[in-house]
């Protein structure tokens, strides 16, 4: 939220917003900000991923489409990130695994 959606932004105040809550047998996280956020497109981008960028060696693009991609493997498809616009203005990460309690 902040490399990416915050530092490019001109903005006297940067607000980030971050929540965990449980919803049913899972563990939901979410995480918005008031950045520049992004297109519609780029989000759907943003979870396929792609190629590198040589020309971009601290930003590859394949951080959130690495993640989602993990935790799919990890619990399965019904789990993993999904993206859209906050009601701040920039971005809204939610990102969803389940909920696992420690029974001792």
């Amino acid at each position: 939220a902040i490399t990416h959606g915050l530092e490019p932004t001109l903005r006297e105040v940067w607000l980030i917003r971050i929540r965990a809550y449980s919803e049913g047998t899972s563990l939901v996280l979410t995480v918005e900000d008031n950045g520049d956020g992004m297109s519609e497109e780029s989000m759907a981008d943003a979870l396929v991923g792609g190629e590198v960028n040589p020309e971009k060696l601290l930003h590859t693009g394949i951080g959130l489409s690495n993640l989602n991609h993990r935790i799919e493997l990890i619990y399965g498809q019904e789990f993993g990130l999904q993206l859209s616009t906050s009601e701040l203005g920039g971005l809204f990460v939610k990102v969803t695994v389940p909920l696992q309690y420690d029974q001792s």
